[in-house]
């Protein structure tokens, strides 16, 4: 078995709701089920988001923690009056309104020693230690819960990796059932449903997780401190070991297994190479695609405010959430343009709510300290965000060419209008003059002017034809451009 000082999990998902039906929720209905999450957290007070403040960009602040100025103007003693009726309205209200707003659950307060039963391994009980909505704009927001493994659980009082494997293996499973301190059994979908977005009380607000396309399973934030000796020759391998097994939901021990699920020396040094973040001896991490996890190898006070093992919960989880909001929000917005039509008008309006999104969550920097910039690049990268801009950004491509050729279409036949009128005109003061130059009568008039008219529309097909090759030599450059530009990346 292998021992830990300290750890906690963070598991996290998403999910759709209606902004203004939520918004028009009663008081009494909010405060039976919420409550500011920052009444719920000890740590998180003024001296708090004074750090904050002045370790990251007020426009970064602004778009994760927009309450951090909401609460500087508040004492700490003051803090626990705030009705969560007051401050969501005030949330809401406040501009720009592109904020999320975060709320604690009430019904996760004090349960301890919910149980997960395993075919092949023993039952783990585990604690909520709290449950966090978080409703950002564009109708999409983000739940999740602090779970730790329960203190009568532990043998001889310590956690085992083997535990925290089996715990994330089953908790991040949709379908899981865990059984709750009363003895109710729950599917995990049923557990959020209730204990978290509290679907009953806004059933016309917030959508039926088992109607999401993003998530079959939960992600996972796991920050773990292990007493590993660092001067020892092994330590390097002990330590991306734990991570992989650890990020990859993999058994305690797969790495040097050779069961089928044990990854070759080549996709292992590939995941390692590409995804560990190593900065200082005492820590590092490894962020992929659902899981991000922190190994500590200095075990500190969990209780000492600004600890590593706490400064992961307080300092950088807004980070890690508001990676996996750009990346909701891009894959929600990639897959409703993938469903309407070209010529549909909704496309322009996706594109422009996109823009607007990625102009404010979207940076290159958030910080002035290089630690949360680090961070930052490595969540994005391991939630792949640059294949969802990308794709994004292929697609507005194709809308913009769509909206492009449909204006030059209808520019060229209104020019082929007038040039029609204009040389309409020309000829029939031409048909005049030549009537009165050579004293035509009516019939050879008439004559004249059939010809003219006849070669009016004789040049003005012309045109047509000109100008829709036109249109089909600029639409064969861009593909041929396009082409080039791909084969040059592969």
């Amino acid at each position: 078995m292998s021992n830990i000082e300290n750890h906690y999990v963070i598991f996290s998902g998403t999910f759709t709701y209606k902004r203004e039906e939520f918004l028009h929720s009663t008081a009494d209905t909010l405060e039976k089920n919420y409550q500011p999450w920052f009444k719920n957290k000890p740590r998180i007070n003024p001296t708090t988001y004074s750090i904050l403040q002045s370790q990251y960009y007020p426009s970064f602040l602004e778009c994760t923690l927009p309450e951090y100025s909401f609460i500087h103007s508040f004492t700490k003693e003051e803090l626990p009056g705030i009705h969560v009726s007051d401050y969501v309205q005030k949330m809401f209200s406040s501009s720009p309104a592109l904020k999320p707003i975060r709320l604690t659950s009430k019904a996760c307060r004090d349960l301890h020693g919910i149980r997960i039963k395993s075919q092949d391994k023993p039952p783990v009980r585990f604690d909520i230690e709290y449950a966090d909505v978080l409703f950002y704009p564009e109708d999409m927001g983000i739940f999740l819960f602090k779970a730790v493994i329960s203190e009568s659980d532990k043998p001889k009082g310590a956690t085992t990796l083997e535990q925290i494997s089996t715990l994330i293996f089953q908790l991040r499973t949709l379908d899981t059932v865990v059984t709750l301190p009363d003895e109710t059994n729950l599917t995990m979908t049923e557990f959020l449903h209730q204990y978290l977005l509290h679907q009953s009380e806004f059933s016309a607000a917030v959508q039926d997780l088992t109607q999401s396309s993003f998530q079959d399973k939960l992600k996972t934030y796991t920050v773990i401190e292990k007493d590993l000796d660092v001067t020892d020759p092994s330590f390097p391998t002990q330590e991306n070991e734990i991570l992989y097994e650890m990020g990859s939901v993999a058994p305690v021990g797969t790495v040097q297994s050779n069961g089928q699920f044990a990854p070759s020396d080549h996709y292992f040094s590939h995941i390692i190479d590409t995804h560990k973040i190593s900065v200082f001896k005492w820590w590092s991490a490894l962020s992929l695609h659902d899981t991000v996890t922190v190994l500590i190898n200095t075990p500190e006070s969990r209780h000492r405010q600004f600890s590593t093992f706490s400064t992961f919960e307080d300092m950088y989880l807004h980070v890690y959430l508001e990676v996996l909001f750009l990346k909701f929000s891009m894959f929600e917005n990639n897959l409703e343009l993938s469903q309407i039509p070209l010529h549909h008008k909704y496309n322009r309006l996706l594109r422009d709510r996109m823009i607007e999104l990625r102009n404010r969550y979207e940076f290159s920097h958030i910080s002035n300290n290089f630690l949360p910039n680090v961070l930052y690049s490595y969540f994005k990268s391991g939630m792949d965000v640059e294949n969802e801009v990308e794709q994004m950004e292929q697609k507005f491509e194709r809308i913009n060419n769509f909206i492009t050729e449909k204006q030059e279409r209808r520019t060229n036949v209104l020019l082929t209008f007038i040039s029609f009128l204009a040389i309409g005109s020309a000829f029939l003061d031409t048909s005049d003059w030549l009537a009165h130059l050579f004293s035509l009568s009516d019939l050879g008039y008439i004559a004249v002017s059939v010809g003219l008219a006849g070669t009016t529309f004789i040049i003005g097909i012309s045109v047509l034809i000109m100008n829709s090759r036109a249109v089909q030599k600029r639409r064969a450059a861009r593909v041929k451009r396009k082409l080039g530009t791909t084969e040059r990346t592969h």
